[in-house]
Protein backbone atom coordinates (compact mmCIF):
# COMPACT_ATOMS: atom_id res chain seq x y z
CA UNK A 1 0.00 0.00 0.00
CA UNK A 2 2.71 2.45 0.58
CA UNK A 3 4.77 1.92 -2.18
CA UNK A 4 1.29 2.00 -4.30
CA UNK A 5 0.50 5.30 -2.81
CA UNK A 6 4.13 6.83 -3.13
CA UNK A 7 3.61 5.85 -7.27
CA UNK A 8 0.57 7.42 -7.60
CA UNK A 9 0.61 10.57 -5.09
CA UNK A 10 4.34 11.20 -5.43
CA UNK A 11 5.42 10.44 -8.63
CA UNK A 12 8.68 12.33 -8.54
CA UNK A 13 7.20 15.58 -8.08
CA UNK A 14 8.37 17.92 -5.13
CA UNK A 15 4.87 17.98 -2.61
CA UNK A 16 4.94 18.20 1.25
CA UNK A 17 3.90 14.87 1.12
CA UNK A 18 5.09 11.35 1.81
CA UNK A 19 4.52 7.63 3.09
CA UNK A 20 6.23 5.59 5.26
CA UNK A 21 6.00 2.42 7.39
CA UNK A 22 6.46 3.00 10.90
CA UNK A 23 5.65 1.70 14.24
CA UNK A 24 2.79 3.69 16.33
CA UNK A 25 4.37 3.12 19.61
CA UNK A 26 7.66 4.82 18.30
CA UNK A 27 6.98 7.59 16.06
CA UNK A 28 10.25 9.18 15.54
CA UNK A 29 8.85 13.01 14.65
CA UNK A 30 9.52 15.78 17.44
CA UNK A 31 7.28 18.88 17.35
CA UNK A 32 6.13 18.81 12.84
CA UNK A 33 3.06 18.37 12.35
CA UNK A 34 0.05 21.21 12.81
CA UNK A 35 -2.86 18.30 12.85
CA UNK A 36 -2.60 14.05 13.03
CA UNK A 37 -5.05 11.75 12.34
CA UNK A 38 -6.16 8.24 12.65
CA UNK A 39 -8.98 6.90 11.21
CA UNK A 40 -9.82 2.92 11.95
CA UNK A 41 -6.56 1.82 13.21
CA UNK A 42 -5.76 2.69 16.65
CA UNK A 43 -7.86 -0.66 18.24
CA UNK A 44 -4.98 -3.06 17.52
CA UNK A 45 -2.64 -1.75 19.21
CA UNK A 46 -2.82 -2.19 23.17
CA UNK A 47 0.14 0.59 24.20
CA UNK A 48 -2.36 3.78 23.91
CA UNK A 49 0.15 5.14 25.49
CA UNK A 50 2.89 5.15 23.81
CA UNK A 51 1.05 6.39 20.81
CA UNK A 52 -0.42 9.15 22.27
CA UNK A 53 2.95 10.22 23.80
CA UNK A 54 4.49 9.85 20.20
CA UNK A 55 1.49 12.16 19.07
CA UNK A 56 1.84 14.76 21.32
CA UNK A 57 6.09 14.67 20.88
CA UNK A 58 5.09 14.82 16.89
CA UNK A 59 2.60 17.49 17.07
CA UNK A 60 3.64 21.53 16.96
CA UNK A 61 2.36 23.95 20.19
CA UNK A 62 -1.36 24.09 19.54
CA UNK A 63 -0.95 21.21 17.18
CA UNK A 64 -4.73 19.20 16.94
CA UNK A 65 -5.33 15.51 16.93
CA UNK A 66 -8.12 13.51 15.83
CA UNK A 67 -8.23 9.87 16.65
CA UNK A 68 -11.31 6.99 15.45
CA UNK A 69 -11.38 3.93 16.13
CA UNK A 70 -13.10 0.55 18.00
CA UNK A 71 -14.38 1.76 21.39
CA UNK A 72 -16.03 -0.20 24.37
CA UNK A 73 -18.70 -2.54 22.90
CA UNK A 74 -17.63 -2.55 19.49
CA UNK A 75 -19.02 -5.35 17.65
CA UNK A 76 -20.46 -7.36 20.76
CA UNK A 77 -22.96 -9.69 19.09
CA UNK A 78 -20.36 -10.67 17.00
CA UNK A 79 -17.75 -11.17 19.23
CA UNK A 80 -20.19 -13.26 21.35
CA UNK A 81 -20.53 -15.86 18.11
CA UNK A 82 -16.62 -16.06 17.57
CA UNK A 83 -16.51 -16.97 21.36
CA UNK A 84 -18.84 -19.29 21.04
CA UNK A 85 -17.31 -20.98 18.31
CA UNK A 86 -14.49 -20.68 19.33
CA UNK A 87 -15.21 -22.64 22.67
CA UNK A 88 -16.99 -25.53 20.49
CA UNK A 89 -14.60 -29.14 20.73
CA UNK A 90 -13.67 -28.66 17.19
CA UNK A 91 -11.79 -25.43 17.91
CA UNK A 92 -11.35 -25.18 21.65
CA UNK A 93 -7.74 -26.58 22.14
CA UNK A 94 -6.32 -23.97 19.34
CA UNK A 95 -7.86 -21.38 21.64
CA UNK A 96 -6.55 -22.49 25.68
CA UNK A 97 -3.87 -20.02 26.41
CA UNK A 98 -5.84 -16.92 23.92
CA UNK A 99 -5.81 -13.81 25.32
CA UNK A 100 -8.22 -10.96 23.09
CA UNK A 101 -5.52 -8.58 22.39
CA UNK A 102 -7.70 -5.75 21.03
CA UNK A 103 -7.96 -2.38 22.42
CA UNK A 104 -11.58 -0.76 23.02
CA UNK A 105 -11.24 1.66 25.48
CA UNK A 106 -14.12 3.93 26.81
CA UNK A 107 -14.23 7.07 26.60
CA UNK A 108 -13.23 8.36 30.52
CA UNK A 109 -10.47 6.35 31.02
CA UNK A 110 -8.70 7.01 27.40
CA UNK A 111 -9.53 10.58 28.21
CA UNK A 112 -7.22 10.29 31.29
CA UNK A 113 -4.75 8.66 28.93
CA UNK A 114 -4.48 11.76 26.57
CA UNK A 115 -4.04 14.05 29.52
CA UNK A 116 -1.67 11.67 31.13
CA UNK A 117 0.61 12.55 28.42
CA UNK A 118 -0.17 16.07 28.10
CA UNK A 119 -2.69 16.83 25.43
CA UNK A 120 -5.41 18.85 26.43
CA UNK A 121 -8.85 16.54 25.48
CA UNK A 122 -11.76 18.66 23.72
CA UNK A 123 -13.99 15.94 22.95
CA UNK A 124 -13.34 12.53 23.60
CA UNK A 125 -16.43 9.88 23.13
CA UNK A 126 -18.33 6.69 21.97
CA UNK A 127 -21.43 6.30 19.33
CA UNK A 128 -23.03 3.43 17.94
CA UNK A 129 -22.79 2.52 14.10
CA UNK A 130 -23.63 -0.49 12.31
CA UNK A 131 -21.51 -2.04 9.50
CA UNK A 132 -23.83 -3.27 6.76
CA UNK A 133 -22.24 -6.21 4.54
CA UNK A 134 -23.76 -7.71 1.49
CA UNK A 135 -24.73 -11.21 2.49
CA UNK A 136 -23.11 -13.95 3.44
CA UNK A 137 -19.43 -13.85 1.59
CA UNK A 138 -18.86 -10.21 2.25
CA UNK A 139 -19.35 -11.20 6.00
CA UNK A 140 -16.85 -13.76 5.49
CA UNK A 141 -14.38 -11.28 3.97
CA UNK A 142 -14.47 -9.07 6.66
CA UNK A 143 -13.62 -11.97 9.07
CA UNK A 144 -11.14 -13.40 7.26
CA UNK A 145 -9.34 -10.07 7.37
CA UNK A 146 -10.12 -8.17 10.34
CA UNK A 147 -10.58 -11.07 12.71
CA UNK A 148 -6.26 -12.76 12.10
CA UNK A 149 -5.96 -12.94 16.07
CA UNK A 150 -8.35 -15.92 16.03
CA UNK A 151 -7.66 -16.99 12.48
CA UNK A 152 -3.61 -17.18 13.57
CA UNK A 153 -4.33 -19.23 15.94
CA UNK A 154 -5.88 -22.39 13.53
CA UNK A 155 -4.11 -24.38 10.72
CA UNK A 156 -4.36 -22.89 7.19
CA UNK A 157 -6.31 -25.22 5.86
CA UNK A 158 -9.15 -24.59 8.78
CA UNK A 159 -9.55 -21.48 8.93
CA UNK A 160 -12.41 -21.22 5.91
CA UNK A 161 -14.13 -24.32 8.13
CA UNK A 162 -14.37 -21.71 10.98
CA UNK A 163 -14.65 -18.52 9.21
CA UNK A 164 -18.02 -20.80 7.57
CA UNK A 165 -19.48 -21.37 11.28
CA UNK A 166 -19.22 -17.96 12.41
CA UNK A 167 -21.46 -16.48 9.87
CA UNK A 168 -23.82 -19.31 9.71
CA UNK A 169 -23.95 -19.09 13.66
CA UNK A 170 -24.16 -15.16 13.03
CA UNK A 171 -27.38 -15.81 10.60
CA UNK A 172 -28.52 -17.89 13.17
CA UNK A 173 -28.79 -14.68 15.93
CA UNK A 174 -29.25 -12.14 13.34
CA UNK A 175 -30.70 -12.83 9.78
CA UNK A 176 -30.10 -11.19 6.77
CA UNK A 177 -32.36 -7.86 6.03
CA UNK A 178 -35.12 -8.06 3.04
CA UNK A 179 -32.10 -6.67 1.41
CA UNK A 180 -30.61 -9.63 2.00
CA UNK A 181 -27.31 -7.67 3.87
CA UNK A 182 -26.07 -8.21 7.23
CA UNK A 183 -25.74 -6.36 9.94
CA UNK A 184 -23.72 -5.80 12.37
CA UNK A 185 -23.68 -3.34 15.47
CA UNK A 186 -20.36 -1.40 16.20
CA UNK A 187 -18.97 0.81 18.64
CA UNK A 188 -16.32 3.89 17.83
CA UNK A 189 -14.69 6.23 19.90
CA UNK A 190 -13.44 9.65 18.93
CA UNK A 191 -10.53 11.76 20.44
CA UNK A 192 -10.42 15.43 19.57
CA UNK A 193 -7.65 17.13 21.51
CA UNK A 194 -4.41 19.43 21.21
CA UNK A 195 -1.08 20.28 22.33
CA UNK A 196 -1.10 22.95 24.91
CA UNK A 197 1.58 25.89 23.89
CA UNK A 198 2.28 29.10 22.25
CA UNK A 199 -0.75 29.38 20.01
CA UNK A 200 -3.19 29.08 23.42
CA UNK A 201 -4.66 26.47 25.41
CA UNK A 202 -8.14 25.64 23.28
CA UNK A 203 -9.38 23.70 26.07
CA UNK A 204 -12.95 23.63 27.13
Amino acid sequence: MIDYARAKHLGGRPANLDFAVADATHLAFSAQFDLVVSFNCLHWIPDQLAVLAGITRALKPGGRMFLHFAGKGNVAGMQAVVEEVSARSAWRANFTDFTFSWCHPDAASYRRLIEEVGLVPERVGLYGTIMLHGGAPALAGWLRTTWLPYLDRLPEDRREVFIDEVVAAYLTMRPCDEQGRIWVDAVRLEAEGHRAGTRGDRGR
